[in-house]
């Protein structure tokens, strides 16, 4: 004979006593489930005030988010509302007039020498991970860090 106890744990913090009908075997059986996976995220202490230790340097969004101007935080705003947060990337769907694709690769470019966004591919971008902390921090820095400017090779002339 076996019988499912509902609650046996609340029962016995509260009552401190099992009671079993005679002839009844128990069996304890240990929770099985696995535990949620710890991920990789830099401490929260430090998250939008540009601070640095030794293994992570703080992005100062909340700083650079009040400095933005107009057309900059147009754009953000944009990539903001297009944001994954499994992927970490913003696919751009709007299609803009010619001015707004002007103001956009201007915004675009102010907005990148802040290390804030950088473009994967036409109409892709990333939002520095380190700005918008995800569950997927640590996959999204190292795509974030492939992504980073190569240097120009300085030539010598002779």
């Amino acid at each position: 004979m076996s019988e499912n106890i509902p609650h046996l744990i609340t029962n016995l913090l509260d009552d401190k006593q099992l009671h079993l009908p005679k002839g009844t075997k128990l069996s304890i059986v240990a929770d099985t489930s696995p535990s949620p996976k710890y991920t990789e995220k830099p401490p929260f202490i430090m998250v939008g005030n540009g601070m640095k230790n030794r293994t992570y340097q703080a992005y100062p969004l909340l700083e650079t988010l009040l400095e933005l101007s107009k057309p900059e935080a147009w754009l953000f705003k944009i990539l903001l509302d297009t944001y994954n947060d499994q992927t970490g990337l913003s696919i751009l769907t709007v299609s803009f007039s010619g001015t707004d694709k002007v103001t956009a690769s201007k915004a675009y470019k102010s907005l990148n020498q802040r290390d804030l966004v950088r473009r994967v591919k036409r109409q892709v971008y990333m939002i520095n991970p380190c700005a918008l902390i995800t569950n997927q921090w640590k996959e999204h820095i190292k795509i974030w860090e492939s992504l980073a400017p190569k240097p120009i090779p300085q030539v010598i002339a002779p």
